[in-house]
């Protein structure tokens, strides 16, 4: 069955439109995560858009990059979100299983990480202290420091 040239031509025109509306409305965060200890496993990052939805742990996305590339315990990736504000949260998943572990004293385990902030206490963190806003048509870059306790 072939098309009729009036039927390819607007059916081209939708998949020009919807293809040029998307790509319009996100932009590129470049990501770089830093202290990695082990190639082991994979690196997850949960994106929040709000505080309530960290405190919940409900995040709006969940991004796993598998560990590949690390030079001098540094590992870049790519991220393609819609302008707006955000806060990722990392976990260095060493053993694959997508949840963090805790030791007995509810310490964790494996790595984790804030954007573009570095938690030197005890305490989780709001998710003010690690927002991003990320403007319409530019690239974003974040750094990602994974902290083991």
């Amino acid at each position: 069955m072939t098309l009729l040239p009036n039927k390819q031509r607007t059916i081209s025109l939708f998949l020009f439109l919807f293809f040029s509306f998307t790509k319009a409305y996100t932009q590129n965060v470049d990501i770089l995560f830093s202290g990695i200890r082990s190639v082991k496993g994979q690196i997850i990052v949960k994106v929040y858009v709000d505080e309530k939805g960290f405190d919940d742990d409900k995040p709006v996305r969940v991004m796993k990059f598998p560990k590949r590339a690390i030079a001098n315990g540094e590992m870049r990736e790519k991220a393609i979100l819609e302008p707006g504000s955000y806060g990722f949260a990392l976990l260095d998943d060493e053993n694959n299983n997508g949840v963090m572990e805790y030791s007995f004293l509810r310490m964790p385990k494996e790595g984790f990480g804030f954007s573009n902030f570095y938690l030197t206490g005890m305490k989780k963190p709001r998710f003010g202290q690690f927002v991003f806003t990320l403007p319409k048509d530019q690239k974003v870059n974040i750094g990602m420091k994974i902290r083991y306790l």
